[in-house]
């Protein structure tokens, strides 16, 4: 996930070093600016995500009628 979203590496781990306010205003500027990307990137790639998984549903729900219909043979099979 991270080579196709090299935005997220840039979230630090340790978020202290992002939030020190020694640092001059143009770098806390800088390092604001590469947590908003690699927010958006995150934000992104959970978004895909999320499609994918109601994809993923909607197919299961379409063939809920199928896989009921070849459970009911099969217990109707196992009877005789």
């Amino acid at each position: 996930m991270e080579k196709e979203n090299p935005g997220l590496l840039a979230i630090p781990v340790d978020d202290r070093k992002a939030n020190n306010t020694n640092l001059d205003p143009q770098m806390n500027l800088s390092v604001e600016i590469a947590r908003v990307n690699a927010l958006a990137s995150r934000i992104h790639v959970l978004t895909n995500q999320l499609v994918q998984a109601r994809k993923d549903a909607a197919a299961v729900d379409g063939m809920e009628g199928s896989i009921t219909e070849l459970q009911r043979k099969k217990e109707l099979e196992g009877r005789l």
